[in-house]
Formats: structure tokens, sequence, C-alpha cells
């Protein structure tokens, strides 16, 4: 039985496929950086077009969701393969709009979420009406002392009171610090891999340390990874990330070609500042991409 895949989503699906095959068989361990990033980037975009056309009729995959190409190996790209070929021939299309075993939803739920909807700003509106109603009775009430106090004889005015003083700057936030420029960084790493959210399997985060120190013997380029809970308060992930390679001096000393990759799990945000010597393999638009 023919596929249900519409014939140019099947082709654009199967394109991305055989462009991921292709790339997976020409990985080398001694690419140059220039070249990977360029192939992988190229690879990328066929996976982007091939999973969007299918995207677009309701087919979707969890694998192929957190499938990032410039990070995969060979063998994630050959699954990734598999999976975009397995969709293409599918026959069970939901058509746009909707997943694979999505089921409509029903007008009788739809009668009991309107009236749950109804009771819930209820119960949330009777606190505020309460409040407002106390508001306007001891608002009346103050403004009939005035009207009674404002024509008595000899009142005695009551001194000003003084401005109460203002706030300390609230400290910065436990396991971080402030620059000579007053901006908030975390302390500079010993290792190539900082995992302050402990989400990394140790083993897994010394075989990263080791591949990041040879990349660094290899091609002298410097590359951080730092790993946290939450963005301390008062600053931002901009300001944090750009103050710190500045406070760090990650890369090597008259070439500032190193980076930092930042995230944060708890906040779901992700960041990579690159130095300038290697704003021009590492731009913005890979640095977007990559994360």
């Amino acid at each position: 039985m023919p596929s249900a895949v519409p014939a140019s989503t099947r082709l654009a699906a199967q394109s991305a496929a055989a462009k991921l095959r292709e790339r997976a068989d020409a990985l080398h361990p001694d690419e140059d950086l220039a070249a990977s990033i360029a192939a992988n980037a190229d690879a990328g975009d066929a996976f982007a077009r091939g999973y969007g056309a299918l995207k677009e009729i309701g087919l979707e995959d969890k694998l192929l969701d957190r499938f990032a190409t410039e990070n995969a190996t060979g063998s994630e790209m050959r699954q990734a393969a598999d999976v975009l070929d397995q969709l293409a021939q599918s026959e069970d299309v939901p058509g746009p709009g909707r997943k694979r075993g999505e089921a409509r939803v029903s007008k009788s739920f739809v009668r009991r979420f309107r009236v749950a909807a109804i009771l819930t700003a209820l119960l949330c509106g009777l606190p505020i009406m309460l409040f407002g109603g106390v508001f306007l009775v001891r608002g009346s009430l103050a403004a009939r002392e005035w009207w009674d106090a404002r024509d008595a004889p000899n009142v005695v005015a009551r001194p000003e009171r003084a401005a109460p003083p203002a706030p300390a700057l609230a400290p910065v936030a436990q396991g971080f610090e402030a620059t000579k420029e007053g901006k908030i960084v975390p302390p500079k790493p010993r290792d190539y891999v900082a995992d302050r959210a402990g989400i990394l399997d140790p083993a897994a985060a010394r075989a990263l340390n080791g591949r990041l120190l040879q990349f660094e013997r290899e091609t002298s380029n410097q590359l951080v990874v730092f790993v946290d809970r939450r963005v301390p308060p008062g600053t931002t992930l901009e300001e944090l990330s750009a103050a710190s390679i500045r406070h760090w001096g990650v890369g090597q000393e008259g070439k500032d070609n190193g980076a930092i990759l930042f995230v944060f799990v708890d906040d779901r945000k992700m960041r990579i500042e690159v130095g300038y010597g290697l704003e021009s393999v590492l731009t913005d638009a890979r640095s977007k991409r990559i994360t």
C-alpha cells in the first residue's frame, strides 16, 4: 500500500536522512574545526527542512526533537536518519496541527473545562472582592475623621515623618562573586568542565574535560563548560557571560581564542560566549544554532 505521506514531504525527509548518513560516513577525528562545523551545519539544514515538513503534517518524534546535528556522533546521525525514513513511510498521518494518536477534544470535556474555569475565577476573585470591601470601609472612615477634624480649633499639626532609609543593595548570591567593575560572575573554574548543578555523570564529565584539554593542545583554542541551576539575581545571562569571559581570561593570551558554554538548568537558559579570536569561526548564527 503506498505511503499516506505527501510525495514532496516524503522526498524531503528521505533526502535529509541520506544527508545525515553521508555526513556520518565522512566523520573523521582529525577533521579541521571549521570544516567540521560547516559540514555539520549543511547536514543540519537538510535535517531541519525534512523534519520540519513532517511536523507540518503532524508527524513528530521525541528523539528528533532532541537531536542536535552540530554535536551528534556518527551513530546518532544514523539513528536520526532511520527515524526520518520511518516517519516518511508512515501511513497514519494525523493532519496539520495534530500529533499521531492525539484524540479530538469532546464537547463534554469542553463544557466541564468551562465550568471549572468559571469556578476557579470566582474562587480567585472572592479574596479580591473582600479586600476591596475592607479597603473602601477603612477609606471612608479615614475621610470622615479628616472632615470632622479639619475645622476643629487649636489643632496641632503632626510633624512629618522622615522618609525611611533606602534599602541596602542585595548581596551577591551564594557561589558567585563581584568583579572590580561590580559585575556578578561565578568563581573561575579549575577545570574545563564545571558542573555545579550535579547533572553530569562524573565519568562523562572527566571524559569531556580530557577531550577539551586535548582540543586546546591541538588547536590552542580553549573551550569551557559551566553548568549551574539558576542565573543569580541582580544580573542577566548576557551580562554574566560577557563579564565571566573577561574575568576568567578564557583563551590564549594575546589571541582571545576562547569560548564558554553556559547552561542554567532550572532557568532553562543556555548561551555561548565567544572571544574575539573565535568570532570568525564560531559566529553568533552558529552559536544560536548549536544552543
